[in-house]
């Protein structure tokens, strides 16, 4: 039988770390990252980010919202040799989901994980909305406006750039979508912005 000091002791120091990482990520563009779930595959975690384009009453943290997706989340796949201790810079693939579905859909449904183990590739799958169809909405009688294509192309990018060990160039990106994410990913290559000079991220937030 496992004592519960001895269960909490082996607890608290994962806790500990998981907390650290997500700690030292970098706010970008008003993009700011709450909190990270623990991965269950060491390359594959989530993170819930605070962002007035999804929630523009109280963006830190959010506000209890009459939108349909108050916070802004995406997972995020690294490559096996990301930590391997070569630093190496990575392209990014952006997978869009299709229109009812979510961030999660791309590994829980699609394999993505399992499709791209053995490619040196970053992949990240942002949240949509149910029926995001990832553009700024407008809608005229609503001050809870969501604008997805604010968070994807002009928080989003960048924030991965700046925290993640990136191209950090238009050639160092593709895109794809299902469904609702095809529009999309038609809809926004040509806006994705060029990152330039980027800090390299502390090695807490490369883990």
């Amino acid at each position: 039988m496992i004592r519960p000091t001895i269960l909490l002791g082996l607890l608290l120091p994962f806790a500990a770390a998981s907390s650290a990482r997500a700690q030292s990520f970098v706010d970008v563009n008003g993009l700011h990252a709450l909190n990270q779930r623990p991965p269950t595959d060491p390359r594959l975690f989530d993170v819930t980010f605070a962002t007035a384009a999804i929630d523009p009453k109280s963006p830190f943290p959010p506000s209890t919202s009459a939108i349909e997706q108050p916070e802004a989340r995406a997972r995020i796949l690294l490559p096996a040799s990301y930590d391997d201790g070569q630093e190496l810079a990575y392209p990014v693939l952006y997978l869009l989901h299709g229109g009812t579905g979510s961030y999660v859909d791309w590994t829980e449904d699609g394999g993505a994980d399992v499709l791209a183990a053995d490619l040196d590739l970053i992949v990240v799958m942002p949240e949509g909305g149910g029926k995001g169809w990832y553009t700024d909405w407008f809608v005229r009688e609503a001050d809870d406006t969501p604008r997805y294509e604010t968070f994807h192309i002009h928080q989003l990018v960048r924030w991965i750039d700046v925290n993640l060990r990136t191209h950090g160039t238009r050639e160092g990106r593709a895109i794809a979508g299902l469904s609702m994410g095809g529009f999309g990913a038609l809809s926004t290559p040509r806006a994705t912005p060029t990152s330039s000079s980027r800090p390299r991220p502390s090695r807490a937030a490369s883990t």
